[in-house]
């Protein structure tokens, strides 16, 4: 048993349940609210209720997909500019196409060059 793991595990877990606990805490403190207080009850709250739960869950869903289409592209690259072992491997192999281009008297493309500086550049830590 390894506690690095079960740690993980425990923070994976909790930010997979802590968004539905987070909902039912706030549904639960506004019911109580329009519950107990008379000038609030312009609405009735079997009215209310899924109106707020209906609105509260596309403001999640929006929020989400603006996280999606933005920050998680960012993150994704950092997280690539990290990873040394998989940018060497890409980096050898680029050694070797651009041998055996050399060797077949085939152009090297700049594409190519930049691609592997960039890989070269990841594997000695420059990003990380």
């Amino acid at each position: 048993m390894n506690i690095r793991e079960k740690y993980l595990d425990i923070r994976l877990g909790w930010s997979n349940i802590a968004p539905v606990i987070a909902l039912i805490n706030f549904v639960m403190l506004v019911y109580i609210t329009v519950k107990d207080n008379p000038s609030l009850h312009f609405i009735p709250v079997n009215i209310l209720m899924p109106i707020f739960i209906i609105g509260f869950s596309l403001f999640i869903i929006t929020s989400g997909t603006i996280f999606r289409k933005k920050q998680m592209k960012i993150d994704s690259t950092l997280s690539y500019e990290q990873q040394r072992e998989p940018a060497k491997t890409t980096r050898i192999l680029f050694d070797d196409i651009h041998t055996i281009q050399k060797l077949l008297n085939i152009r090297v493309s700049s594409e190519s060059i930049n691609r592997r500086q960039y890989m070269y550049d990841i594997e000695v830590g420059k990003y990380g």
